[in-house]
């Protein structure tokens, strides 16, 4: 299975898009990211199965929140 690596300015707006994506039962585990392979130095991340990327980030665009796609990983 792969996943997508979503990262954001913040652990609070990362709890904010895992709660969104959890109320549209789109599983997203947070994680942390090694601030060394981060150029922004921003650590807080969403891991979410790459079936999923599409709609997640529908619904993470509908509510303003800011993130960026990292990596693919596993």
């Amino acid at each position: 299975m792969k996943n997508i690596v979503l990262k954001f300015p913040s652990v609070t707006i990362a709890m904010k898009a895992k709660r969104l994506l959890g109320m549209k039962k789109i599983a997203a585990s947070l994680v942390k990211l090694d601030p060394l392979h981060t150029k922004s130095g921003c650590t807080h991340a969403l891991e979410i199965d790459y079936t999923a990327f599409y709609e997640a980030i529908a619904i993470l665009r509908k509510n303003s929140i800011t993130y960026s796609v990292l990596e693919n990983t596993k």
